[in-house]
């Protein structure tokens, strides 16, 4: 063994246990690197200095790293475990010991965490209070704004509202998770707003015990109120709520609603289960009182090799995209019959078009939402009832960038001369934007395309071969 993890706190699991390390004296290991984790729930700097220091009294001549965080342990340990798989662990100690700070090692754990969380970008910080300030004071909230935060909660919520000159506003939380309640938020918002001193700014759910916040009650009031919404998941990252991972719920509506003056009515719900559909379906009815359009653009479905991938994986898939769309259109459909009309838009995907190997469970869903798209066109025709679709190629995404940044330094290349690379190959030099795509959708669902149905068209600059009739 070359390496020995000592996870979570240094006392307990790998570690020392009535003053032996009962790790090395079950298995005979003498590590060459130690890394210790220390939580931050127990004695922040100090902790981890005692340890550091109880760690190397144990097992002199070893290279010893110890850090705070315990959310982030085992990501850490797999980076480590990468370096030791890649090159000869000797030859490497000073590299791995000595370069945790914006060293290779950190790069490759910021884009893993952001590949694992879904979003475009991760940075590594000291510490969780030193990530949230990072994130208030990019944001300018300062002295007269008011941070709504849990009263049940780690003292670094509160305190680092008040180190940025802001007001921590401290919100009841439900009895069976401990998290914020969304009620309550609604009492404290009236509160600060009745009595005129704080500008409402943001609010700072906190995720505990693994459990998210409850954020199908905390988004639509954000929204409504146009604020920002910093979600410290640091007591549960990789938690989902809905489908969605807890690190990659964000503010979007409420950045719309400032930028556009326009309110986004948002839901969060898992898409794959029947009853999420059916809620989204009669939660936007009631809200908006009619629907007029409907667009289906649920969640990639992953590639894998075609005799290894389970069947759980197929059906998992198959959920969230085929049936996702197909439960959704029938749950609308009556509601537009009764209007006299509406439109449906089918984000699909050109791999309907383009079978590939690696992506079986994907091209073959997509491959069927097409043959979808097409009948119920021809059944939403007497009703004025227009559905088309989309299929999108390649489009430059937080995911697209996220790949082609990993592919690049797997091929030893720079980003630049990947991207030139790879661009040689699309008949425009470059893949789609988001933007060209939403300009379609946005097409297809207006007056202007009132003779457009049963068509799917493929997005792609002229990537697709073939001839379709």
């Amino acid at each position: 063994h070359d390496a020995l993890f000592i996870a979570d706190e240094v006392q307990t699991g790998w570690g020392r246990t009535g003053g032996k390390w009962f790790g090395i004296e079950q298995y005979g290991v003498k590590p060459d690197i130690i890394v210790a984790a220390k939580s931050l729930g127990n004695g922040h700097p100090i902790g981890a200095t005692v340890a550091r220091a109880e760690v190397a009294d144990s097992f002199k001549g070893s290279t010893i790293a110890t850090f705070g965080g315990n959310p982030v342990t085992m990501a850490v340990c797999r980076a480590v475990v990468d370096v030791i798989e890649k090159d000869r662990l000797a030859e490497n100690a000073a590299v791995v010991g000595g370069q945790w700070i914006m060293g290779p090692q950190v790069r490759a754990l910021e884009e893993q965490l952001a590949e694992f969380a879904g979003v475009k970008h991760c940075v590594a910080c000291a510490n969780g209070t030193d990530a949230l300030m990072i994130v208030l004071r990019a944001w300018n909230i300062g002295p007269g704004d008011a941070v709504f935060v849990p009263a049940f909660t780690f003292a670094a919520s509160a305190e680092v509202v008040a180190l940025v000159g802001a007001t921590p506003v401290f919100v009841d939380v439900l009895e069976d998770t401990y998290n914020l309640d969304p009620r309550a938020l609604e009492t404290a918002l009236a509160m600060i707003g009745g009595e005129g001193k704080l500008r409402p700014r943001a609010v700072m759910p906190v995720d505990l015990f693994g459990q998210a916040a409850d954020y199908r009650g905390i988004e639509p009031i954000i929204a409504r109120e146009g604020l920002k919404l910093l979600v410290d998941t640091a007591q549960a990252f990789g938690a989902t709520l809905d489908g969605r991972q807890t690190a990659a719920i964000g503010d979007a509506a409420g950045t719309i609603k400032r930028e556009t003056g326009q309110t986004v009515e948002t839901l969060a719900v898992d898409l794959s289960e029947l009853a999420g559909v059916e809620r989204t379906a009669s939660e936007a009815l009631t809200r908006l009182g009619r629907l007029d359009i409907l667009v289906n653009n649920a969640g990639a479905i992953k590639g894998g090799d075609f005799l290894t991938t389970p069947d759980d994986e197929w059906m998992r898939g198959w959920s969230l995209k085929l049936l996702g769309y197909i439960r959704m259109a029938r749950a609308i459909f009556p509601v537009m019959q009764k209007q006299g009309g509406g439109r449906i838009v089918n984000v699909v995907g050109a791999a309907a078009r383009n079978p590939a190997t690696t992506y079986m469970m994907g091209g073959t869903a997509n491959a069927a939402l097409i043959n979808f798209t097409k009948a119920l066109a021809d059944l939403g025709a007497r009703s004025n009832i227009l559905v088309t679709a989309v299929s999108p190629g390649p489009v430059k995404t937080e995911r697209w960038d996220t790949l082609q940044r990993q592919q690049a330094q797997a091929a030893g290349k720079d980003l630049e001369t990947h991207m030139a690379e790879l661009n040689k190959n699309y008949p425009l030099g470059r893949i789609a934007t988001a933007e060209e795509c939403a300009d379609l959708i946005c097409f297809l669902a207006s007056a202007r395309a009132s003779f457009l149905s049963g068509i799917a068209i493929t997005i792609d600059s002229g990537i697709s071969r073939g001839v379709y009739l």
